[in-house]
């Protein structure tokens, strides 16, 4: 057992302490950095011409998804990477709320059926559609895909894209994409139950997943009050699901630590753990996983229902 830390946690069995930082937003804002020159953008229309505007077309249209999702991943591949982009942040951005959705749809394939590209496609096409002020609506789509991906049972696709976007995409992406959390959390319902699946799968993965979506995770937090119960259910869910996998990953990853630590989270390890990572022993493990969270696991996994 290492040696129990100070504040708000139990010590990360290393010897290294936990600082407390329950409900201190600089911490939070450490992790999103200055965010005023994008929030103050005036929004401008994303136009979508030639090619750029053929595929926005497609993405657009009902029942078009994986089609559409093909010739995004064709178009990136074949050294049209700016118009695939600016097709996805023109259709995501639209006032059409059915075209909306046909894009959310076509973008959640895409991280499903072309994992090599979707990743640079989500954070090129959200650089732009922050540079142009429409934020928000990129934020409503990407919402929706979220909802979308849990429907059809691809979460872990989805996350996997979406955090390599944040990471690679810096921090424009990164506040897009804690804004479409925060949009898919108080959305209730799918939409919420998704961004809980998503962050335990990336707590699971743990490294630079876990980074990435926790430096995103803050924004949405800063955003939405709810943010904290939907992370409670994820790292509820991690720990089950990934044992002492994900108990690692939160105790390593500052970013993760800062935004759990937030939420008063860092209290909730079981306290019949032992934090001894090189056992592989974990709470999930020494007790099934139930005890320490009531019933806060419920059909992990099950993303159909």
């Amino acid at each position: 057992r290492g040696n129990p830390g100070r504040g708000n946690g139990r010590g990360n069995g290393r010897g290294n302490p936990w600082r407390s930082n329950k409900g201190d937003r600089a911490s939070l804002q450490a992790l999103i950095g200055n965010t005023n020159s994008w929030s103050g953008i005036r929004a401008q229309p994303i136009t979508a011409t030639g090619t750029a505007g053929v595929l926005s077309q497609g993405i657009r249209r009902r029942g078009n998804a994986r089609a559409a999702a093909q010739s995004l991943a064709q178009a990136y591949s074949s050294g049209q990477a700016d118009a695939a982009a600016q097709a996805v942040a023109s259709a995501a951005t639209v006032d059409n709320d059915a075209e909306a959705t046909s894009t959310a749809e076509a973008v959640a394939l895409a991280t499903v059926n072309h994992p090599t590209v979707a990743p640079q496609l989500l954070a090129k096409s959200a650089g732009l559609a922050v540079s142009r002020g429409q934020t928000d609506k990129y934020a409503r789509t990407m919402a929706d895909a979220f909802a979308y991906s849990k429907r059809s049972r691809n979460i872990p696709q989805f996350t996997s894209a979406v955090a390599d976007a944040i990471a690679t995409g810096g921090a424009p992406t990164r506040y897009a994409y804690g804004q479409a959390m925060a949009t898919a959390i108080a959305d209730g319902g799918d939409s919420q139950a998704a961004v809980a699946e998503a962050t335990a799968t990336a707590l699971c993965e743990g490294g630079s997943t876990a980074t990435a979506w926790a430096q995103a995770y803050a924004v949405a937090l800063s955003q939405n009050s709810q943010g904290c119960l939907v992370l409670n259910q994820a790292k509820a869910m991690a720990e089950s699901k990934c044992g002492s996998q994900g108990a690692e990953a939160l105790s390593k990853a500052e970013a993760t630590s800062t935004v759990l630590g937030f939420c008063g989270l860092m209290d909730f390890m079981p306290s019949d753990t032992s934090y001894n990572w090189a056992s592989g022993t974990s709470g999930s493990s020494s007790n099934g996983g139930n005890s320490a969270y009531g019933g806060l696991v419920n059909n992990w996994g099950n993303s159909g229902n």
